[in-house]
């Protein structure tokens, strides 16, 4: 059996970070790495990108227990434990979080003591896009979770295949065996994706873990809250959104945003980023994957703010609210040529004489 491949810290990985926009001689190209290279060709090639995300915790034992209940859909799905056990009834989760002493923690305490609620649990995700086959989903988050917080923290996940994308529900508790909080911060969450976009890929599954700044991507990522409130259209702010930007574009017919030049600014600095690691990546001899970046930096997504993005949402919605029955009809059958009309064979089109 062959040994993991090793880790490597993202600083070593932010590839963009080792050019600048200044001219340099051959001699002082940066050389990438191999894991380097595979960074590089797995972003630029557009590889499925990995989801690794908190969605929160508990911060009483009957909210962790309604979580369980929830993600297993109360017994329907069952929840495997950290020792291989089946959660999949009201009996079975309330062993498991007895055997878990959550009321033993410091943070049960601290929440009755103090007025201040702390997490008794973290609820994590794990997922890929689709197609990604499920059971590689598990598997690799089952290597994740044991690597990450075996004997050390207790858990339990679940897989989700009821929606588009496969996905792990993992349930971590915030205190460890000798009563240390778990901290998580953005820096760990980076070294999460990555390490379990590393796991993927150990079985045989393309996958990515890069950021949005370096894929171009401009849209904002909703925290879930926002997002649910925005889908049920329950948040205020979200309402008002859409009328302000409703109003200007009657007014004006556009969207004026004032932070586009900063977001195109932003889209050159690292475009020109991009277009530097193909030079060094000419002259390390790799020129297939220098055309790939190249090809990368002309297909990045059009610069758009977020307001100018509503914008264009609430033109197009009101474009279709517009259009007469024929239009309808059009778009939703393809146009076909009768017999007596036959296309023309001309060298335009491609045919051969």
């Amino acid at each position: 059996m062959g040994s993991r491949p090793v880790r490597v810290p993202r600083q070593a990985l932010s590839v963009l970070n080792l050019v600048s926009s200044g001219r340099r001689g051959p001699s002082e190209m940066p050389r990438f790495t191999q894991r380097q290279l595979l960074h590089i060709g797995h972003t630029v090639r557009r590889t499925p990108e990995v989801m690794v995300k908190v969605t929160g915790g508990g911060k009483s034992i009957g909210a962790v227990a309604a979580h369980l209940k929830y993600i297993g859909r109360d017994g329907d799905v069952p929840i495997h434990t950290d020792e291989n056990e089946i959660v999949d009834s009201s009996a079975t989760r309330e062993q498991l979080l007895d055997s878990w002493r959550l009321d033993l923690t410091r943070g049960h305490y601290r929440s009755q003591d103090e007025g201040r609620k702390a997490k008794l649990v973290y609820n994590i995700v794990l997922g890929m896009p689709s197609p990604t086959p499920a059971n590689k989903v598990r598997e690799a988050a089952e290597i994740f979770a044991r690597e990450k917080f075996g004997v050390v923290h207790r858990y339990a996940m679940v897989l989700h295949e009821h929606q588009r994308h496969p996905h792990v529900h993992l349930v971590v508790t915030a205190e460890n065996m000798q009563g240390e909080r778990m901290r998580i911060d953005k820096a760990r969450l980076r070294e999460w994706r990555e390490d379990f976009a590393q796991t993927l890929c150990d079985l045989n599954v393309p996958a990515n873990a890069s950021s949005r700044y370096e894929r171009g991507r401009t849209k904002r990522v909703l925290t879930d809250r926002a997002y649910r409130a925005q889908q049920y259209e329950r948040s205020y702010a979200w309402k008002a959104r859409v009328a302000n930007a409703a109003r200007e574009i009657r007014l004006n017919g556009r969207i004026d945003d004032p932070a586009h030049a900063r977001v195109a600014q932003t889209r050159e600095t690292l475009q020109q980023s991009w277009l530097n690691v193909a030079v060094a990546l000419d002259a390390q001899g790799q020129l297939v994957l220098a055309a790939d970046v190249r090809q990368f930096v002309k297909t990045m997504p059009l610069v758009q703010t977020d307001r100018e993005r509503l914008g264009t949402a609430f033109l197009n919605a009101l474009a279709q609210r517009n259009r007469t029955p024929e239009q309808e009809r059009r778009q939703r059958e393809p146009f076909e040529r009768t017999p007596s009309t036959p296309e023309p064979r001309t060298r335009d089109r491609g045919f051969t004489r």
